[in-house]
Parts: structure tokens; C-alpha cells; sequence
């Protein structure tokens, strides 16, 4: 009988055990594990538990002191992923219209997102990034990621990120139609080296762009060369756009820029 006793009084305790790690509040959790993945984020509020965590009036800052900012992360995570020794997820998040899904991996050392896209609108996204708003971007943007991953704290080490936009305009430019439709891609080649290029695609543009970026890493040298061009028909205001890029000649523009990065 008293083994019996036993014997339910520890099946009991696991039941208690997992139960609480079940439910164990999302808030106490961020709160231990953040700073420890040396993550710069900061909240308003937290919802949720452990396993089913929404953040609120999130933010970020880098050293050079960008900031970013979402109106709500939601990170659903599968309970037995953390016998495996990581923890899989997926996670939305949310910004005005703005709305980017995703799956990712959290494991000890390494951070995975394995799929990501989305449907951005230009006007949300100034929202999120408040000292780029005087420029008044307007646009749709979709962005699809197949696999990017890093070690906690720095940069992606692999990945790649494709992003369409289309109709995009801005304010300070007066013109009654869009500037065009391009694609940025960004490819992560190593530890030490990201590639982007941009490229005009489908639809009538009044600017058009052929470029490409060499970020280095270690160095933070930033190298972005290229060339942009107007559309005959173009509005006189896009054409002043050409003298801002770089060296006009030929009714060309000469993109040779270079600048350290402080990340």
C-alpha cells in the first residue's frame, strides 16, 4: 500500500511539474530569458504563457541608434521541440496592416527562422521605422525568406530575403504616378559578407534602378555601386532625384557609395 502511495504521489508531482511549466507566465518567462540572448527589446505589455506568448508595443534600438517598433509579436511555440534541445515556432507580427508570418527555431547557441512572408504596406513600415518618416514612403511590399539563422546577438551568419515592391511613390516627390516596381535581394554568404542587389521589374517606372551592395562584416564597410536612369516621360522632380544618387552623366547616375556601418 505504501508503494502504491508512492507511486501516485510521484505521478501526481510530474503532473504538477508540467502543468506549471504549461502555464508558466509569458511575462516572468521574457523576462529571464531576454537578457540572457542579449536581445535590445522593450514592451509595454505581455500576454500568454510560456508556450503562447503575445508582446505589445514592442520596440528595438541598434548602437546607432535606429529604432523599430511593432504594435504586437505573437510566438507560438511547440512544447515537445524542447526535447529535441530547441524551440520551434511560429510566430505573426502585426503593424497597423501590416502582417508578416513565419516559422523559427530557438535553440542554445543558434537562432533559425525557416520560412517567413508577408505583405507590408510602405506607410505601416514608416510607422515602425519613426526617423525615416519624413521621407513618406507609399507602396506595397511582399517579402518571402526561405531560411535565415545567426547566433544570438549578431547578424545573420546565412540566409536570403527577396522583396517585391510595387507603386511606390513618395511624398516629397510631387508626381501624380508611381516611381515603379522593383526587387531587392539580399543573400547572407557567410559569416562575414552580405550581397544585395536591386533591380527594376514588370510595369512602366518613371526611375529606374540597377544596383548592388557589399556589406563586410568584420569591417562594417557598406560599398553599394550601380546606375539609375528616368523614363523620358518622367515629371521633372523624379529627374532631380538622379542628382541625389550619385554623378550625372550621359542622362545617367553613377552609384559609387561607401560608408561604415554601425550596427
Amino acid at each position: 500500500m505504501k508503494h502504491q502511495w508512492g507511486r501516485i504521489f510521484f505521478a501526481g508531482l510530474i503532473v504538477l511539474i508540467i502543468t506549471i511549466i504549461l502555464n508558466f507566465p509569458a511575462q516572468i518567462a521574457v523576462n529571464i530569458l531576454v537578457p540572457r540572448f542579449n536581445a535590445p527589446l522593450k514592451w509595454e505589455r505581455i500576454e500568454g504563457t510560456l508556450f503562447n506568448v503575445k508582446l505589445f508595443g514592442v520596440s528595438a534600438s541598434s548602437n546607432s541608434g535606429v529604432e523599430f517598433y511593432i504594435d504586437q509579436l505573437s510566438l507560438k511555440s511547440s512544447r515537445l521541440s524542447l526535447f529535441s534541445g530547441r524551440l520551434d515556432s511560429v510566430f505573426a507580427i502585426i503593424q497597423g496592416e501590416m502582417l508578416v508570418n513565419g516559422k523559427s527555431q530557438f535553440g542554445i547557441k543558434k537562432w533559425n527562422i525557416n520560412e517567413l512572408e508577408g505583405e507590408i504596406k510602405l506607410n505601416d513600415l514608416t510607422q515602425s521605422f519613426p526617423e525615416f518618416s519624413f521621407v513618406g514612403l507609399t507602396g506595397s511590399v511582399h517579402i518571402t525568406s526561405k531560411l535565415i539563422s545567426g547566433n544570438y546577438g549578431e547578424l545573420p551568419d546565412q540566409g536570403n530575403i527577396k522583396i517585391i515592391i510595387t507603386e511606390l511613390s513618395s511624398e516629397q516627390i510631387k508626381s501624380d504616378r508611381p516611381l515603379g516596381n522593383y526587387e531587392i535581394k539580399i543573400d547572407v554568404l557567410s559569416k562575414s559578407r552580405i550581397n544585395g542587389t536591386i533591380l527594376n521589374i514588370s510595369g512602366e517606372n518613371q526611375l529606374y534602378i540597377s544596383s548592388r551592395a557589399i556589406f563586410d562584416k568584420p569591417g562594417k564597410d557598406l560599398q553599394i555601386s550601380g546606375q539609375a536612369w528616368v523614363a523620358n516621360d518622367a515629371d521633372p522632380s523624379v529627374q532631380e532625384i538622379l542628382l541625389l544618387l550619385g554623378k550625372y552623366e550621359n542622362n545617367r547616375t553613377i552609384i559609387d557609395w561607401s560608408s561604415k556601418i554601425n550596427n
